[in-house]
């Protein structure tokens, strides 16, 4: 199954543990492949690097953006799940 997350699940998901957190552990567990473009790619980074930047480290803001970008292309031959894991709480 492939779907489009609205760029605000996707920081959501980085953030809580609701709703956006589950959808984004069901992409991490390869449960979906995620599609994404370009547009996307560069809403989700300056986001995260203004708005949420205190909130959300570097490291994990480099893990989103990379697993996002490997999305960005619909290949439905690339079946491997993101390398991104939920932070430990």
């Amino acid at each position: 199954m492939r779907l489009v997350l609205d760029t605000n699940v996707l920081v959501a998901g980085t953030l809580t543990q609701g709703p956006a957190a589950k959808v984004l552990d069901l992409w991490i567990e390869g449960r979906f492949d995620l599609l994404t473009s370009e547009a996307q790619l560069a809403e989700l980074k300056r986001i995260l690097q203004t708005k949420f930047k205190a909130h959300i480290s570097p490291v994990r803001r480099a893990q989103l953006l990379g697993a996002a970008a490997q999305s960005r292309d619909p290949d439905p031959a690339q079946t491997s799940p993101p390398a991104l894991a939920r932070p430990r709480r």
